[in-house]
């Protein structure tokens, strides 16, 4: 790099090329001068530094699950386990509904629910079709039905055997069965009689006697029938069915008896025939029915019906049989639940039944049983 420097203002400027005694002029200060060039060494650029590499960041080490979280992980899969198995044992086991009698007025005092076990539902299964092979059999004429007369058909009964059945009634229209010359039958263990309470009803001339008592059923499925019979010195006088029997329920009976007959001379049999499948039977207990007298001379009798089965019910019919307080029959009733065509699981229905007889308005006991399929 060549410069030359003004005398006069000291003033360092660049030049081309060198120059040896040449006139000048300084563009600083304007002087004149003459001068020579000299030359500088050309600066020099230092190196670029290369920028510094960041700081190495230490990665972080993984780390291990602490106790609480394995704690937790186990007790959910426990639990898990746990559900799995509650909810296949429920699944295979269907719910009967159970009830709890006092044994000497016969009345329903407590309600509840059990569990079948698989064995046990495949052999009421096994009875029902059994059952069923013999209501077929006697449609068609290849078995003799048990004696009964005119009654009221149940939703659940293909075969219209119930069509057969009678409601229990009065000596004057339910004449007694034939007197068979043999020793008195045998009754089913699973149904206990109670012992009878002999009580005379009857007019001057015509004085008989009606022996009323209870029957309770040891089996956990609904009947649909229970014949109960009166053999006095080993000859069958009467008998009557009485229809729909919840699991573990009871029934009533009532049955004339000729005058004369004491308790010595008297053995009551019961049998039965079981409910067809998908039947559900249960008993509303007579607290929870209320009787209201009406203007008309007629009597409403009115509730709710709750279904406690695990499966939705339909064709819910209502029966109701009435009986004054030593137990005699006065007469029976029944109807359906009001607006409602099925029944959910859990749901309650609302009942109203109405009766026009003297003997239901001044009944003192009333049975009430709630008669549904499986919807």
């Amino acid at each position: 790099m060549h410069v030359v420097e003004c005398p006069h203002c000291h003033r360092k400027f660049k030049v081309p090329r060198a120059v040896s005694a040449a006139r000048m002029k300084c563009s600083a200060c304007g002087a004149s001068f003459v001068g020579s060039s000299e030359q500088l060494p050309d600066p020099v650029q230092a190196p670029r530094e290369a920028p510094a590499a960041p700081p190495a960041v230490p990665r972080p080490m993984p780390r291990r699950p602490g106790p609480i979280p394995l704690v937790v992980c186990i007790v959910g899969l426990v639990g898990i386990v746990v559900l799995v198995v509650v909810f296949v044992w429920v699944r295979t086991h269907p719910t009967v509904v159970t009830a709890k009698l006092d044994r000497k007025t016969g009345i329903v005092i407590e309600q509840g629910r059990e569990r079948l076990t698989e064995k046990e539902a495949q052999r009421r299964i096994r009875q029902s079709a059994a059952l069923a092979r013999q209501e077929r059999m006697v449609q068609k004429g290849q078995l003799r039905p048990q004696a009964a007369g005119p009654g009221v058909g149940a939703p659940g009964d293909p075969a219209g055997m119930l069509e057969r059945m009678s409601r229990p009634a009065g000596p004057a229209n339910s004449p007694a069965s034939p007197r068979t010359p043999s020793t008195a039958g045998k009754g089913d263990p699973m149904l206990q009689v109670g012992i009878p309470a002999l009580v005379s009803a009857g007019a001057v001339g015509d004085d008989y006697r009606i022996a009323c008592g209870s029957v309770l059923s040891l089996y956990d499925e609904p009947l649909a029938r229970v014949t109960v019979a009166a053999y006095v010195d080993g000859e069958r006088v009467q008998a009557r069915d009485y229809p729909y029997v919840p699991p573990r329920g009871t029934v009533r009976y009532s049955l004339p008896l000729p005058a004369g007959v004491d308790s010595s001379r008297l053995k009551l049999l019961a049998t039965c025939v079981r409910a067809g499948p998908g039947t559900v039977i249960w008993e509303v207990p007579q607290a929870e029915v209320s009787r209201k007298p009406e203007l008309d001379g007629s009597t409403t009798w009115s509730g709710r019906a709750r279904n406690r089965a695990d499966v939705p019910l339909k064709d819910v019919v209502i029966y109701i049989d009435f009986y004054d307080r030593d137990g005699v029959w006065g007469g029976a009733a029944q109807g359906r639940l009001e607006g409602a065509e099925v029944l959910g699981v859990g749901k309650s229905g609302f009942f109203r039944v109405k009766t026009t007889d003297l003997k239901a308005a001044t009944a003192e006991i009333w049975s009430v049983r709630v008669v549904g399929v499986k919807y």
